[in-house]
């Protein structure tokens, strides 16, 4: 019965993990869609990274937007919905914790990106 118990209350811990990430990453969408009409424009993805080029990062935001949109937009209509947005997001979060677990990618590598994004969510 203990057993049962302790199954039940891990899944559980799982299950509200899985909600707070959610949610937080459905706030970044929210923060990044300054107009609030549920999908993220071409213009905005540029905005985003015009700011987080403002933290100091070396990028071009020309490519960097054209990229980042190839990546978010599934369906090719020059358009991010939350759907595409929050499953594209989770899927990265996913990959970095396995290469941060396999030590894939530099320490410091990963702490930019975490700087990156750890602004658009607080």
């Amino acid at each position: 019965m203990l057993c049962i118990f302790k199954e039940k209350r891990k899944e559980e811990k799982k299950r509200r993990k899985g909600r707070c990430k959610f949610f937080l990453i459905c706030r970044l969408f929210e923060e990044i869609d300054e107009d609030g009409d549920d999908c993220i424009s071409p213009s905005e993805v540029r905005k985003l990274l015009l700011d987080i080029k403002s933290t100091g990062m070396n990028i071009d935001k020309d490519n960097a937007s054209e990229e980042l949109i190839k990546v978010l937009d599934l369906n090719d209509d020059k358009k991010i919905t939350k759907e595409e947005f929050v499953h594209t997001f989770t899927k990265w979060l996913e990959e970095t914790k396995y290469a941060m677990e396999k030590r894939y990618f530099t320490i410091n590598s990963l702490k930019r990106t975490y700087q990156v994004f750890s602004a658009c969510v607080k």
